[in-house]
């Protein structure tokens, strides 16, 4: 229930604080006086969009508040999924608009979505127009009011879980299948791709290490050359070092030649030259033949570049062919192609268990929709004798109403296709709606579906805005007497210019222009008992209220 609005500064409302209450609001005012400026602030409530326009001279931003009472508990669910602060007692929603068009929007103090305000405020309040009348013709609507009817949520919450399962496994059972039939006409490319790879085996890790190897043996030619010219040195024949030392040695051996020199050096001589030459001979032979052995290995691996090299271009051709940035990619495209190929020679498991659980859930599926259909059916009827009897009384006796339904394909609703039928005059055939029924017939008809609907399920504060137009007499008395009585279940707002229906109200505002030198200001004020006479008073006669439309304003509000 909304029990208090708050505007500021919006359009040609200054300042406006509002307090109702349950049951049947009425709000009046003369053409242009500024209805539509109030409704526009409860549109902001709702999530419509803002205009810079609307924010008034007063000041550089426009607030309107809105607080409700005894909130829809349903709402409790899609609060904690959004992780927004929830409180079943009151409810507070504040739309801001700044000068410059920006808007901002708040639940709880917490700052929301217009998708997020218009989820909630969808279960809070719903704002009746002549637009809202044009909705009843559309068949998709017309679903949504038998289901309420019907009060088949758990059966609806069931079918769409199926039919969400359903939907995806399909899904996925056309984009599989799609692949595996183009898998099948690229078997021979498939399989020569598979055969390529397989030949040239991809190992991951192994052209780093290819190349690795490649650059050391790049540099093998050098490295012979320098071992050659080593080898060269040391052990040519009679000039090589270790030939030469062997000369030495033989000249060291030769007449005592240690003791000859003893006379010509000072100190002693322990070790003779011989004996240490022979040590460097031996040293010198073993460094030789570490060379030797080198250049021996060298010569022997002259192959090995060619290999390396032959290998690593194979990789980059793999790589430039299948368009990898990485050789590793390699090995999961090979078993990417193996695994194709097995599927194609041995069938898609994955594939025959996807299509065995898509006939099961099409079989689930069509046996709950077929509960769907009959409940919807069953609805229907006592649906429609319940809009007759609430309508006839408000100048529709004619009315023939009727609710068709047929079965077609599976949809997110179910299978069933809903359309409205009537006729309002005598031996009239029926017809769709829309092409039936003048504006005034539909709006007493949607006030009746409202009226019927109200005693089957959890509705928001409802405004009617000026739904009576073009009734008078005992028909408006009538479409007063359904609004309040819908008030009994649920709170109810009515904008009209009948004083009929204005005298049922339990609450009553008066919206008024006032003007001023230098601008305009629309007011909203709660008529007291007194203003409220004078004010139905002034909607029977006009201008001129005399005693016979203060008497006739008392007995419509039972004072008398």
């Amino acid at each position: 229930m909304l029990s208090s609005l708050t505007i500021d500064n919006y359009a040609l409302i200054g300042h406006v604080e509002l307090n109702f209450t349950d049951g049947l609001t009425i709000i009046t005012g003369e053409t242009g006086s500024g209805k539509s400026i109030m409704l526009g602030a409860l549109g902001l409530v709702k999530g419509d969009r803002a205009d810079a326009k609307a924010v008034g001279k007063g000041g550089n931003k426009t607030i309107v508040e809105a607080v409700f009472e005894n909130v829809d508990p349903s709402l409790e669910t899609y609060f904690r999924k959004e992780e927004l602060d929830w409180s079943a007692g009151e409810l507070i929603i504040r739309r801001e608009i700044l000068a410059n068009g920006r808007s901002r929007a708040f639940v709880n103090d917490t700052p929301v979505t217009l998708v997020q305000l218009g989820y909630i405020s969808s279960s809070l309040i719903d704002i009746h127009t002549q637009h809202e009348n044009r909705l009843l013709a559309s068949p998709d609507h017309q679903l949504v009011i038998v289901d309420a009817f019907a009060e088949n949520d758990k059966l609806r919450t069931e079918y769409k879980s199926v039919f969400d399962e359903a939907l995806h496994l399909r899904n996925r059972l056309r984009a599989q299948r799609r692949e595996y039939d183009n898998i099948r006409e690229q078997r021979k490319m498939l399989e020569f791709q598979y055969a390529e790879l397989k030949d040239l085996d991809p190992k991951k890790g192994e052209l780093p290490e290819i190349e690795r190897q490649f650059e050391l043996a790049s540099s093998a030619d050098e490295v012979k050359a320098r071992l050659s010219e080593f080898v060269y040195i040391l052990g040519m024949q009679d000039t090589g070092v270790v030939d030469q030392l062997y000369h030495a040695q033989s000249v060291a051996e030769k007449g005592n030649f240690d003791k000859l020199i003893k006379g010509y050096v000072s100190g002693s001589q322990d070790e003779a030259l011989s004996g240490k030459l022979e040590s460097m001979i031996a040293e010198i032979r073993d460094m030789l033949g570490t060379a030797e052995d080198a250049l021996d290995k060298i010569d022997a691996d002259t192959s090995l570049m060619d290999k390396l090299s032959a290998r690593m271009q194979a990789y980059y051709d793999a790589i430039r062919k299948y368009k990898v940035s990485d050789a590793d990619e390699l090995v999961d495209i090979k078993k990417d192609l193996e695994d194709k190929l097995s599927r194609i020679v041995n069938g898609d498991d994955s594939l025959v268990e996807m299509e065995t659980r898509s006939k099961e859930l099409n079989r689930e599926l069509k046996g709950i929709a077929d509960r769907l259909s009959d409940s919807r059916k069953k609805g229907a009827e006592d649906f429609s004798v319940a809009v007759m009897e609430m309508a006839r009384p408000m100048g529709l006796q004619n009315l023939d109403f009727e609710v068709r339904i047929e079965t077609g394909k599976f949809y997110s609703t179910g299978q069933d296709i809903i359309e409205f039928y009537c006729s309002f005059n005598k031996n009239q055939k029926k017809g769709l709606l829309d092409k039936m029924a003048s504006g005034g017939e539909l709006s007493r008809l949607m006030l009746a579906i409202k009226s019927v609907l109200a005693g089957k399920v959890s509705m928001p504060t409802v405004i009617f805005d000026e739904i009576d137009t073009g009734v008078s007499g005992e028909i408006a008395d009538k479409m007063g007497d359904t609004m309040l009585g819908i008030s009994d279940k649920l709170q109810v707002m009515s904008v009209t210019h009948l004083p009929q229906v204005a005298a049922k109200g339990r609450k009553h505002f008066k919206v008024y222009k006032k003007d001023y030198e230098d601008h305009t200001e629309t007011f909203v004020e709660e008529l007291s008992s007194s203003r409220r006479i004078e004010e139905i008073a002034s909607m029977m006669s006009g201008k001129d209220v005399g005693d016979a439309a203060i008497e006739n304003a008392k007995h419509l509000l039972g004072m008398e």
